[in-house]
């Protein structure tokens, strides 16, 4: 028992002086690239451009800004970890469709993230895998 108790007396100051940074979760800053991805429109594929971007992982919502595009997008946490979420919204800018995002952060080398959006009424889905870097 004593031996265990020592343990962590020496363990919880370490964390404390020496926090791990490779640690996901609340509060991390990410810069993506898009790697690849899918655009429909009325069941026809066309062609768009992939897209440079950050993201902010806060406590119930994260939010993502192109660097192309003005708005600052912000989803809502449905299921989160220390290592990943899933994220949601309603289209902010046509006012219809429903937009999600995965972050998987399991290795820090390999961040991926995935974003999809879905509108019956413009007849858009797509499909974006991104890599992302901690900053």
């Amino acid at each position: 028992m004593r031996f265990k108790l020592f343990n962590l007396m020496c363990l919880i100051p370490s964390l404390v002086i020496f926090p791990n940074k490779s640690i996901a979760g609340i509060g991390d800053r990410y810069v993506c690239e898009d790697f690849t991805g899918l655009y429909y429109k009325n069941k026809f594929k066309e062609s768009r451009k992939k897209y440079k971007f950050s993201m902010q992982w806060k406590r119930n919502a994260v939010f993502i800004k192109f660097n192309t595009f003005p708005n600052v997008f912000t989803e809502k946490i449905i299921q989160q970890d220390s290592k990943s979420f899933i994220a949601w919204q309603y289209d902010q800018i046509g006012g219809s469709g429903v937009s999600s995002s995965h972050l998987d952060e399991t290795n820090e080398k390999n961040i991926l993230f995935i974003r999809t959006h879905v509108d019956s009424k413009s007849g858009v889905t797509s499909s974006w895998f991104s890599s992302c870097e901690k900053i």
